[in-house]
């Protein structure tokens, strides 16, 4: 919510003494609006757009420490298995952004943080240790995207967040998502019986979603799009190609970087993070009942997102209308 506090528009007015006064009565806000007509008139101070109490706010004071009034600027909010973990390794070495201390904070799908009326942020907030070069700061939890709950928690944390998105083609996103919990022994099916099984083992975390066995679930992307749209504008949010990280990662971090209004990097070393080798495979059923399972989604992604993922579906076939989740599975 944005409120505006009265201030008079003197030149005497002192604007230091304006935000200290505020603090003391503990205004119930997230942000401070003052006008842009003051700021020509006090020549103390420079003339900005509405200054904010709120983002690369750069009063040392306030740089020393992370309070509850201060809040995250941007988030690496998806998709998992999508080179988020990438990405999260090449912004930690930005001398302007300063990153949480672990990747994954889970804070925005984790239901015992929003219990209550008001919500505490001093948690979350004591992730975040941001040093005198750092302007902004940010986080990367790929579980958000996929969180029903979560962009609306987002929005009302901070409604300018910026949102960073990674996609990979949901085919391979779903067998690395597997791979990932069949390694970790979260999930003792093979790859066929997980896939058969989804959508019945999915229901056991009704009404939310399921965070292990959710391997076909999460790469529909448009759905997730569209619900983080319904609470941020589409200005708010990139939209980047996990192979243009891994190809290219000076131009697309060049285009992380002037989405969140940082200097560009000098030099990119690629990075190979957590890159699995995978000692088996998916067998040629198992990638054709994919490809029946999102070919629609991924040609609609082409035609909303204006993206080409014709290597995402190789011998493209007719896609089938309207295909989605459960689709009779036969790999015999």
């Amino acid at each position: 919510m944005l409120i505006s506090a009265h201030i008079p528009k003197t030149a005497s007015t002192n604007f230091c003494n304006f935000l200290l006064t505020a603090f003391r009565k503990r205004l119930s806000t997230h942000y401070f609006t003052y006008p842009v007509s003051w700021f020509r008139i006090n020549r103390k101070i420079p003339v900005v757009s509405n200054l904010q109490l709120h983002g690369s706010f750069e009063h040392p004071k306030m740089r020393s420490r992370m309070g509850d009034r201060r809040r995250i600027d941007f988030l690496i909010a998806g998709t998992q298995k999508g080179g988020t973990t990438a990405l999260d390794a090449y912004l930690r070495n930005h001398p302007e952004i300063c990153m949480a201390s672990r990747k994954e904070a889970h804070f925005f799908d984790d239901d015992r943080y929003f219990q209550h009326k008001q919500t505490c942020y001093h948690e979350y907030h004591s992730l975040f240790k941001p040093k005198r070069t750092h302007r902004i700061l940010g986080e990367a939890t790929p579980i958000y995207m996929y969180w029903k709950s979560a962009p609306a928690r987002i929005w009302e944390y901070n409604p300018r967040m910026k949102i960073i998105i990674i996609l990979r083609n949901p085919i391979q996103r779903a067998y690395s998502h597997w791979y990932m919990e069949h390694g970790r022994s979260n999930d003792s099916l093979c790859f066929r019986d997980a896939l058969q099984a989804e959508s019945q083992r999915c229901m056991e975390a009704y009404p939310y979603q399921h965070r292990i066995y959710s391997y076909t679930d999460r790469g529909f992307y448009l759905e997730q799009l569209k619900r983080i749209w319904t609470y941020f504008p589409k200005h708010q949010t990139l939209i980047l190609m996990n192979e243009d990280l891994k190809t290219h990662p000076q131009d697309t971090l060049h285009k992380v970087c002037n989405f969140l209004g940082v200097n560009c990097f000098r030099s990119v070393v690629p990075k190979n993070v957590f890159s699995a080798s995978y000692v088996s495979t998916m067998t040629s059923k198992e990638r054709e009942y994919l490809i029946n399972v999102f070919d629609a989604e991924i040609r609609n992604l082409e035609q909303v997102l204006g993206l080409d993922c014709h290597n995402w579906l190789p011998n493209r076939t007719k896609p089938t209308i309207g295909a989605k989740k459960a689709l009779p599975l036969n790999l015999n």
